[in-house]
Order: C-alpha cells, then sequence, then structure tokens
C-alpha cells in the first residue's frame, strides 16, 4: 500500500514545486537515529526480549524503570542512513516546513527528568533540528483529545510525541492548535499502524497524502554474542551503567569482572 524504500533519495521530488505547501514528518527511531549496539536493532529484539525478562523484570517497577533510563542516557545512537543530510539541507534551504513524530513518552522515566528534553537533546547532537517550522511555538500540551490515563501530547521544539495516542490523533491535534492546513503530508516511518493513522487523519481534512514506509533498519544484520549482550545486562545492574557493544567485548576478553 504504501511504496518501501531504504534511503530519501525519493523525498527531493516533493521539494521541486514551491507552490505547493508540503508538511514532511519524520518519525524517529528506526527512520531518523538507530542504537549503534546491534542487541537494540530489529533483527536483536528476541534475544534483547529473553534478557530484559532474564534480569529486569523480576525488579521492583521503580528500579526497573531507572535501568531503563540508565540505556537510554548511556546507549549511543547514529544516524539511520546518510541520504538524510541532503534531504534536510534541501528542506531548510527551501524553507519547507518539517517535524519530527514520535511515539515517545514524556514526563520522567527513572533518572530521566524529562524524556521529550532528552529526545530532542539526543536529536540536536546529532544535527536533527525541527524548531524552524513552527518557531512561535516552543512546546503546546495538546490536551484537547479525551483524556487518557498517561499523558497528552506534546508538541517541543518542532517534534510532536504522541505518548499514549496514535499519531494520526497527535497529529491532528496539533494541526488544529496551530490552525495549519497543508496542501500534502509526506510522513515516513517504520511501522504500517502509523503510516495508515496518519492517512486516516490526513484524509479526513481533505489533505494530500504521501506515506513511506522506510525498512532500512530490518534489512541489518550482524554477529550477536549472547554472552556479550548477557555481560552488558549484568553490568547494568551491578554497576548502573550500560557498556557499549565493544566495551562488553573488551571486559569479556579480558575476564576482569566479578558481579557476584
Amino acid at each position: 500500500m504504501y511504496p518501501i524504500i531504504n534511503k530519501f533519495s525519493s523525498l527531493h521530488s516533493f521539494l521541486d514545486d514551491p507552490k505547493i505547501e508540503t508538511l514532511f514528518i519524520f518519525d524517529v527511531d528506526y527512520v531518523l537515529i538507530i542504537c549503534q549496539d546491534k542487541v537494540f536493532w530489529p533483527f536483536g529484539a528476541e534475544v534483547a526480549l529473553k534478557f530484559r525478562k532474564l534480569f529486569m523484570d523480576p525488579l521492583p517497577k521503580d528500579h526497573s524503570e531507572k535501568l531503563s533510563s540508565i540505556i537510554l542516557k548511556n546507549a549511543k545512537i547514529q544516524i539511520m542512513d546518510k541520504s538524510l543530510t541532503s534531504i534536510f539541507s534541501e528542506i531548510l534551504t527551501k524553507n519547507a516546513k518539517c517535524i519530527a513524530l514520535t511515539a515517545c513518552d514524556v514526563g520522567r522515566r527513572g533518572e530521566i527528568e524529562k524524556l521529550e528534553d532528552w529526545r530532542c537533546n539526543q536529536l540536536d547532537k546529532l544535527g536533527f533540528t525541527f524548531d524552524h517550522s513552527f518557531p512561535q511555538h516552543s512546546r503546546i500540551v495538546l490536551n484537547k483529545l479525551p483524556q487518557r490515563e498517561y499523558s497528552y501530547p506534546v508538541f517541543q521544539k518542532g517534534i510532536i510525541f504522541s505518548t499514549d495516542y496514535s499519531k494520526g490523533e497527535a497529529l491532528g491535534a496539533f494541526l488544529d492548535f496551530v490552525n495549519y492546513h497543508p496542501d500534502r503530508i509526506v510522513f515516513i516511518d517504520d511501522r504500517l499502524e502509523n503510516l495508515e493513522s496518519v492517512a486516516s487523519e490526513a484524509k479526513a481534512r481533505g489533505i494530500n497524502y504521501h506515506g513511506f514506509h522506510f525498512r532500512k533498519a530490518y534489512s541489518l544484520f550482524g554477529s550477536l554474542d549472547e554472552k556479550i549482550v548477557e555481560l552488558q545486562y549484568k553490568h547494568l545492574i551491578s554497576k548502573l551503567r550500560w557498556l557499549s557493544e565493544a566495551e562488553a567485548e573488551k571486559l569479556l576478553a579480558s575476564k576482569n569482572f566479578d558481579f557476584a
């Protein structure tokens, strides 16, 4: 239903006609960024789940959340694809509107006081800034939606945090708040349900929609040594720090550890 892409070169054509008001929307994880540790790549999901259940799920919730926040803070990330640099440069040059739309939560998580601040800073360090498109709105709590148990979506520094809502719902609430109706929306996400929820929102508003199913992360594979992953989790619980894959490999080779 949606074109499957592994790079961003196909997006340049949407910048050819300046008369068409286009809103570019990028998902974050597995689209803009990916963790350097292969255990957090899609192909490593089963291994990550296995050790999370073994080491973290038995712990009290507050301690488990603290450990999760340490992983988020310590695990190094990288740009998902080098072709992003070119498309972002052209978007900025042509003053096209561009935002990010992530399912990331907001508020405190363990040692992270505000997940939205953490995510914004994380993207800033890689050169992904989105606050140029709607500079008059630095932060919006999208509280016109029906209330749910966790938190309303938040728009901060050009990034919509959909939290417990569908991405379509969160985007719609944002468009209503800023009273913005583009001619078309171009949305890139790695998950079909997100593409479909935004498609429904665009259709309801009469906005031309182009969704792209970005799958590069799902084509990445590599060797994944479970002994290294086990060491990463044991070190996390014992020392309260997440080792990178390279650090864990070096420590494993040295045999200079004792987590008993």
